[in-house]
């Protein structure tokens, strides 16, 4: 499969995951949750919801940067990206749902904060990976 066909698919899970999470914020009109316990079931839909809208914009910026680069530097990104993912997805699912944790920190705050770090260092790997391949690339034609 080529790395274009896979950028398409992952943008096409992103795209379903923002709109999964459009559809948690109308839970009522969209039969998720029922008027009366409306404030318990919206509270948890969000728990679930933050992570994962916040995480599928910022994959769906990457994946269209990603998809007029270089296949090598796809490559290269994915190594990063999946292991981040499922290493950021533990804190975030085990820390408190609000501030009660001792230093204050609650799944909000590091949701923000590592979905913040995945954009930088996404796009600082993606940059330098691009760098190297143009560098070598006119290194070689120099040589011809």
């Amino acid at each position: 499969m080529t790395y274009k066909k896979k950028i398409k698919i992952l943008l096409v899970l992103a795209i379903f995951s923002f709109l999964s999470v459009l559809a948690m914020t109308e839970s009522v009109l969209f039969g998720l949750c029922l008027e009366k316990e409306l404030f318990t079931c919206q509270e948890k839909l969000g728990e679930i919801g933050q992570p994962l809208g916040l995480f599928s914009v910022i994959l769906i910026f990457l994946l269209f940067i990603l998809h007029f680069s270089n296949p090598k530097v796809f490559k290269t990104w994915l190594k990063f990206a999946i292991p981040y993912l499922f290493v950021v997805s533990l804190p975030i699912i085990l820390a408190p749902a609000s501030n009660a944790g001792i230093y204050g920190v609650d799944s909000e705050i590091l949701t923000w904060f590592f979905s913040g770090l995945f954009l930088f260092v996404s796009l600082i790997i993606i940059w330098i990976k691009s760098y190297i391949l143009k560098k070598r690339e006119r290194h070689e034609n120099e040589k011809i």
